[in-house]
């Protein structure tokens, strides 16, 4: 989210009062957890992580035993049975996430960042810990997990940084052969690649001076900047390849900058708004994304229109007119085909059209958004699967946060923390509420380290001296401040979705509720609700005001936009169908795979519709062109149309296709998801050009014909 959102200020808050909320919890999975060779290994490691950066503490079964027990020693088997005693006396470890009897064996690592590059830095100091464990041969554990938010982000930013770095060269490597094969020229080639090169440099140097950053969406600038400024340079090409007889190349060369720059730039322009609106998306990735890109392309435009026809001038590379081999040729038939196709099964066409827009609209409402992040890992990730491990088999990953406010000294006294302990024991028969930790938590551990008991100490005589060992502990602050006036309470769950989230948010809203009625020291008491678990939440919330925002304004702009370049109502009408028709043909793929939306694919309608709109701008744009001659026909209007502009749609949608569809081939789902219905999608709109819209256009002017059906 933003960094003004008041989600963020709340969330901050608490890191300031409490420490981060961040943790790493190590599983160590063993046969036998009570082993001496598996304890004394354990307590090894734990040694060694206590020197990892930004470490608030660390807790675990030793430690804690530790306690009562400084001199145990866990090379002594008499020691290990012990420990196995007390771990196996209550419950209430269990509860907390130490262990899982004959499964697991935890370590928790509390964790405080103030950068995010702090993360990276201690996920890889773990990693480098554990890595001779993991190597070594006989080693006492069958396996080592590492899970936690910061290994989820990691993850997710490693993979982001890498498929960019992968992908790059091999869509560089697809336009060189792509316009070699088509074109047959190795000069095109090069001009078509300097041009990448100076887009790609002036879009990342803008990032750079307006103090941006690339993150896990915006890594793919360089090539979705590249995938959409080639479509642009398709169409000036293919008008440059065309040369007819007995004109120069330098003349031919600005006639067809002067016949693509209205069309050109006016499918750019409907791009750029479709990513500027997600500047307004209260989610950072997708705001930066919306910037950056909106940038980019500007760039790619001046840059098309400027330094690529100078390259092509100096170069001069072969037209039709030097080459009859020039351009791609075998779609001219099956072009020269459609209007009179179209017309003839004009009563099939439609109706399939608009069968499948119903189903796309009734796909589209009954969708769900993703925001379980772990779900944004490929199923094959270790830290994915060590998460729903760890979930199923010891404790949840996900917590709600609150922040409780009183006046000074107010979580001192031994009936206000009574109070609370009762809260809690009761917020923990709520379903989905697997546990909580606060202040309570450390008292019954104490207790029960102290007196055997793990329950709440029901006399002060008890409560105080507990109260005074722990306040001297780091891990005390965790949960309450130094004047007593501010305390935190962890509710704790798996990590499930919004509906199931909201269910938690407001059971503890209902017993809160009750219970402040109940005590009356507690009517004054401040209540604020964050965490990660809240703040994903948030994020549902601006996914759907950023598809609903986002879509609704850019299909309003481009409409304005249609009826200012056409100035016909009805006309601009016709010129949106063919977007919708591959966007609601998109939702019908999507329910079929059974996707969700998700940070990849909620921006999907909006890109859509800013992409496939240009190809229909290029069509009408070229239709009408030939309109205006009163002489010529509506067959000889859609005839020109394909002559002078399908060939190039052709190709600029299946580069586009191919771009886009490089990422379904990444080890993200995300992105995956992204490339592969994106690339779908563009292909339902040429369909929708090609097909659909003029279908349409003969019934609307339905007092015309082809020639030979009058």
């Amino acid at each position: 989210m933003l960094k003004s959102d008041p989600a963020i200020k709340d969330w901050n808050l608490l890191k300031e009062r409490f420490g981060s909320d961040e943790f790493i919890l190590i599983g160590f999975e063993a046969k036998d957890l009570f082993s001496s060779d598996f304890l004394s290994t354990i307590d090894e490691i734990e040694h060694k992580l206590e020197q990892t950066p930004h470490l608030k503490a660390s807790r675990s079964l030793i430690s804690i035993y530790r306690e009562v027990h400084p001199m145990f020693n866990p090379h002594a088997p008499g020691d290990c049975k012990e420990l196995e005693t007390f771990a196996k006396s209550t419950p209430f470890f269990q509860k907390q996430g130490l262990i899982a009897p004959d499964k697991l064996f935890s370590l928790v690592l509390q964790l405080s960042f103030k950068e995010p590059k702090e993360r990276v830095e201690v996920v890889e100091f773990v990693n480098a810990s554990l890595l001779p464990y993991e190597k070594q041969e006989n080693s006492p554990f069958q396996a080592i997990r590492k899970v936690g938010q910061p290994y989820v982000s990691y993850e997710i930013d490693r993979v982001s940084v890498q498929i960019g770095a992968q992908f790059f060269p091999l869509y560089v490597l697809f336009s060189a052969l792509l316009i070699v094969i088509l074109y047959r020229s190795f000069r095109g080639m090069i001009a078509v690649l300097l041009t990448f090169g100076v887009v790609v440099a002036f879009s990342v140097a803008t990032v750079e001076l307006t103090g941006s950053f690339l993150n896990m969406l915006s890594n793919i600038l360089p090539l979705m900047v590249m995938i959409i400024s080639l479509e642009t340079l398709m169409h000036i090409y293919s008008g440059y390849v065309r040369q007819p007889e007995g004109t120069d190349s330098k003349t031919h060369l600005i006639q067809v900058l002067s016949n693509k720059t209205t069309a050109c730039f006016m499918a750019v322009f409907t791009t750029m708004v479709g990513f500027a609106s997600f500047s307004f998306s209260g989610i950072q990735p997708i705001h930066d994304l919306g910037v950056q890109v909106t940038m980019g392309l500007a760039i790619g435009f001046i840059v098309a229109f400027t330094f690529f026809p100078v390259l092509i001038d100096r170069l001069h590379p072969p037209t039709a007119k030097d080459k009859s081999t020039v351009g791609f040729t075998a779609m001219d038939p099956v072009l020269h085909a459609i209007p009179s196709f179209t017309y003839r099964y004009r009563w099939v066409i439609l109706p399939v059209a608009a069968v499948l827009v119903g189903a796309g609209i009734v796909a589209f409402q009954g969708m769900k958004i993703e925001t379980n992040t772990i779900n944004y890992l490929s199923p094959k990730s270790a830290t994915r699967q060590d998460s729903l491990f760890i979930e199923e088999h010891l404790m949840g990953l996900s917590s709600l946060e609150v922040m409780l406010d009183a006046e000074e000294g107010f979580f001192s006294k031994p009936e206000n923390l009574r109070a609370l302990h009762e809260l809690e024991t009761k917020l923990e028969t709520y379903e989905h509420i697997q546990g909580t930790l606060s202040v309570s938590t450390l008292i019954k551990t104490a207790n029960h380290i102290a007196n055997g008991k793990d329950t709440f100490p029901t006399t002060n005589f008890r409560l105080f001296p507990l109260i005074a060992a722990l306040s001297q502990r780091d891990v005390w602050k965790t949960y309450v401040t130094k004047d007593f006036a501010h305390l935190r309470l962890s509710v704790i769950s798996k990590m499930v979705d919004f509906q199931t989230f909201m269910k938690i948010k407001k059971g503890f809203e209902d017993e809160w509720k009750a219970f402040a009625d109940q005590h009356e020291t507690f009517k004054n008491v401040k209540t604020t609700i964050t965490g990660t678990a809240p703040m994903l939440a948030k994020v549902n919330i601006y996914m759907s005001d950023t598809l609903v925002q986002s879509f609704g304004g850019t299909l309003l702009i481009v409409f304005v936009l249609f009826l200012f370049q056409f100035r016909s109502i009805r006309l601009s009408l016709l010129a949106m169908v063919p977007s919708l028709f591959a966007i609601f043909l998109m939702f019908c793929q999507m329910w079929v795979m059974q996707l969700k939306f998700g940070i990849g694919t909620i921006l999907l309608a909006t890109i859509v519709l800013g992409i496939s709109v240009d190809a229909t701008i290029h069509f009408l744009y070229h239709f009408l062109e030939k309109r205006r001659d009163k002489q010529s026909s509506m067959e000889d209007a859609l005839r020109h149309t394909m002559n002078i502009t399908g060939r190039a749609l052709v190709l600029a949608t299946t580069t586009i296709f191919c771009g886009f569809s490089i990422f379904a081939l990444a080890d993200f789902p995300p992105l995956e998801q992204f490339g592969m219905l994106t690339g779908s999608a563009i292909v339902f709109g040429l369909i929708g050009d090609l097909l659909v819209l003029p279908a349409l256009i003969w019934v609307v002017n339905r007092n015309e014909k082809p020639a030979g059906l009058e």
